[in-house]
């Protein structure tokens, strides 16, 4: 039992008030009348302050809801989908959880209520299966996944999800499905899956600053994530404009590089990276892509008053691809309507 406002319960000593003017009243009622009146106004009392207080009454819930999410993309060692399968049951026979479903996942996710139908699920080596009924696993689609997940969960039960993934995607970006998790009571357990190579290279993320205009210089950051210390090639692709390039060192462990771009025309966009690295025995992890929407150049109004020197900043301007419009002040002060 909880109180949403527990201070309230200090108005209950008020009970005691009630029988002392009872005690002090008893002279001029009959006992029985006043004793029944008492206990009635006293139990009114508690009531009314219980009912203020705003109680609430918190049961256990022991049931628990179990959603197994399993990665079989190329990227993940052969072998360990076995003995994942394995270690499933092992854990249900041991737990015994109220329900339990199972998502299995490359370039896209399938549900599947039991264990034994895991190993039936079809695959393929493309990256995009031609077959709507197969996954692709040239491609690994986390986000997809874990959107699929939140609807495998049965209501009214406690929610766990367990993630068995090397975490090496190729599209989507699991982070922006962590926050829906977060907001349905999801707990999210992660089990890390050996890589089917020991030398890889690949890019987590493409991150564009929000919104650019059109011939702004922001900086594009690409965070590469490396098995080991390798020479590599780093590319930035932007529409309407020539690929950028560079040579970097990646260092084990997650490598960050900033490309300095400019977007030569307005709209929506895709930015794209690639990496090639010595010696990185897997490619299909080796792009990534991230949207952007680049908004129109900033319009600027110049009232100037000498007009023969007014061209200086409006040129200073227009280079920095601002579109300006000059006028005198006459306009403006005889019809305001002008600023439209």
């Amino acid at each position: 039992m909880s109180f949403d406002h527990p201070a309230v319960l200090w108005c209950l000593p008020l009970v005691a008030v009630l029988w002392a003017l009872a005690y002090l009243d008893r002279a001029r009622h009959l006992r029985r009348r006043l004793l029944g009146a008492t206990v009635l106004r006293s139990v009114v009392l508690v009531l009314v302050v219980i009912a203020a207080a705003g109680p609430q009454w918190l049961e256990r819930v022991r049931g628990i809801s179990v959603v197994y999410v399993l990665d079989v993309s190329r990227s993940v060692a052969p072998g360990h989908l076995k003995r994942t399968v394995e270690w499933i049951r092992t854990a249900q026979a041991q737990h015994r959880p109220a329900q339990a479903r199972h998502v299995v996942f490359a370039d896209r996710a399938r549900v599947v209520d039991s264990v034994d139908d895991i190993g039936a699920i079809a695959v393929s080596p493309e990256e995009r299966s031609r077959s709507k009924a197969a996954l692709g696993q040239g491609s690994t689609d986390v986000e997809a996944a874990l959107r699929a997940a939140t609807y495998a969960f049965a209501p009214g039960l406690e929610r766990r999800l367990v993630l068995v993934s090397d975490g090496r995607q190729t599209h989507g970006d699991l982070w922006r499905a962590l926050p829906r998790l977060q907001e349905e009571g999801v707990r999210v357990f992660a089990m890390p899956a050996p890589a089917a190579v020991a030398s890889d290279a690949w890019i987590d993320t493409v991150e564009v600053p929000l919104a650019p205009r059109v011939h702004e210089p922001v900086t594009v950051q690409v965070d590469v994530h490396a098995s080991h210390a390798a020479r590599a090639k780093l590319q930035l692709a932007v529409p309407g404009r020539r690929v950028d390039a560079m040579s970097v060192e990646l260092q084990p462990g997650r490598n960050r590089f900033g490309f300095d771009v400019r977007f030569p025309a307005p709209g929506e966009q895709t930015v794209s990276a690639a990496v090639r690295a010595e010696g990185d025995a897997f490619a299909d992890n080796d792009r990534a892509w991230a949207g952007v929407t680049v908004r129109p150049a900033p319009r600027v109004l110049y009232v100037e008053g000498a007009t023969e020197r007014a061209h200086f900043l409006a040129d200073a301007l227009r280079a920095h691809h601002i579109e300006v419009a000059s006028m005198g002040p006459e306009p403006f002060v005889q019809d305001p309507q002008a600023l439209r």
